[in-house]
């Protein structure tokens, strides 16, 4: 994945840059089906004003509480 994204770089060092990454924690009690943390995690990238470009989310249970990873190519302001 990390090779995808930094060939969506190369194609395009003009309008996008490596680079964002976020972390988003849940409460354990909150139960979030893998759906409902994608929907939150596209609505986090929109008020974050990353759009049309590519990303990835992903989501771990290895610790409590569960929590997931957003990683996006952004463009250059």
């Amino acid at each position: 994945m990390a090779k995808d994204f930094e060939r969506q770089h190369f194609l395009t060092p003009s309008l996008c840059k490596l680079g964002f990454h976020g972390t988003l924690s849940f409460y354990q009690a909150d139960k979030i089906e893998d759906e409902k943390m994608i929907e939150i995690g596209r609505e986090y990238l929109e008020k974050m004003k990353i759009s049309n470009t590519q990303f990835s989310i992903t989501k771990h249970i290895d610790k409590d509480p569960p929590y997931m990873h957003i990683i996006a190519n952004v463009a250059k302001q």
